[in-house]
């Protein structure tokens, strides 16, 4: 039986908000049979599409564990 669950939040700073560009963190949770992990990733806020990234690199590794 799993009891454990998680929960996380992520803002966009101030620049990000000043020129309206989306939050370029990501994170996720997963649970296995084996044991529970959470997955976190910073965006590199000086990239475009830094927040695809930030979200395939938990994507990735969530489905590889």
């Amino acid at each position: 039986m799993n009891l454990w669950k998680s929960y996380g939040a992520s803002v966009r700073g101030p620049g990000h908000v000043a020129t309206c560009e989306p939050n370029q963190d990501a994170w996720t949770s997963f649970h296995r049979v084996w044991g529970d992990g959470i997955v976190v990733s910073d965006g590199v806020g000086s990239k475009p599409f830094a927040n695809v990234g930030s979200d395939a690199a938990c994507f990735a590794v969530k489905h590889a564990a």
